[in-house]
């Protein structure tokens, strides 16, 4: 019998040395407070409550994303009046370009002096001259090759005045009047004096 007991007091013995340790009993459901769930499941962490729990820093708002789209749409303002400058001197210098290609109105054609016109204004331009008794007819010539012209005219003369200095006052008088009214360049003015006409003795 003691033999008997010795063997089962070695059996619960080895049993024990083999056993399985017990986990903790989770508490049990209901009202439980945070110290409970601490003490049962060995958290040492303090929730954060509103005083305790860190307030997140304020975010500062970066106006250079504004300042960067300001500039992008001031940029695109100015290539488009860019755009618009190129645009109006090119059509002012294609209007330009035009405008040279073409001649003025007022050089499109020619002007030309018949040798008639020019002896009518000779004639009476010399006529008005101080000391020419007349104008003859035959004898005064005009000739105009393109704006020049070459011109003879002939006078009779009234007693008593120097020849010389008449025909130098005719001469004057004929190329300022036809540079003047006709724009022809005079070349020459020849004065042939055909006559010489004395006063009646009273």
């Amino acid at each position: 019998m003691g033999l008997v007991i010795r063997i089962v007091e070695l059996v619960l013995s080895w049993r024990r040395s083999f056993a399985v340790p017990i986990r903790r009993r989770a508490p049990e459901r209901g009202n439980h407070t945070m110290s409970d769930v601490i003490s049962t499941y060995g958290r040492s962490e303090t929730p954060q409550t509103p005083e305790t729990a860190e307030t997140p820093e304020p975010i500062a708002y970066d106006d250079s994303f504004d300042a960067t789209e300001d500039d992008a749409v001031a940029e695109e303002t100015d290539q488009a009046e860019t755009v618009d400058e190129e645009e109006n001197e090119d059509t002012a210098e294609a209007g330009e370009e035009t405008a040279e290609a073409r001649p003025a109105a007022a050089t499109r054609g020619g002007t030309s002096v018949d040798d008639a016109v020019v002896s009518k204004i000779v004639t009476m331009v010399t006529g008005k001259a101080d000391g020419v008794h007349g104008v003859g007819d035959e004898g005064t010539s005009v000739t105009v090759e393109g704006d020049v012209a070459r011109i003879t005219v002939a006078v009779v003369v009234e007693f008593g005045h120097v020849v010389k200095t008449l025909a130098e006052q005719v001469r004057v008088d004929v190329i300022d009047a036809v540079e003047k009214y006709l724009g022809l360049d005079v070349e020459t003015v020849d004065v042939r004096v055909t006559d010489v006409h004395f006063p009646e003795a009273g």
